[in-house]
């Protein structure tokens, strides 16, 4: 059976990642991510602050950080410097350089995210 279907590279990142992501929340346990990460070759992560399972993620990324697409954004608003005080926290959290991809919740008219947040990102 031809599976070359399941795998992409993104474009931006150039990381080659199953197509199918994986959030960490409702439920998901170490042992389900390990098997995620490990068994099933999911590497597209979306992480928000009170999700569970930080010990696989951090384990997965330190043996193959390029294996791993971390995704994740402030819940909050879009306050000056909450970005970066977030950026930087969750690098620390993970002892990583970067965050592969910042996403922004809640954009909308009423927003704060304007063009300086923008630029901060």
């Amino acid at each position: 059976m031809d599976d070359s279907f399941l795998h992409t590279t993104l474009p931006v990142l150039g990381n080659r990642v199953h197509r199918l992501g994986m959030a960490c929340n409702f439920g998901i346990d170490e042992d389900g991510i390990d098997a995620a990460l490990d068994d099933r070759g999911l590497g597209l992560v979306f992480w928000t602050p009170k999700q569970k399972g930080e010990a696989a993620l951090k384990r997965a990324m330190k043996r193959n950080r390029e294996g791993v697409v971390l995704l994740s954004g402030p819940t909050t608003a879009h306050w000056k410097g909450n970005l970066t005080r977030y950026v930087e926290k969750l690098l620390k959290r993970f002892d990583i350089e970067s965050l592969d991809v910042l996403m922004a919740f809640w954009v909308g008219v009423t927003s704060s995210l304007s063009d300086a947040r923008l630029r901060e990102m």
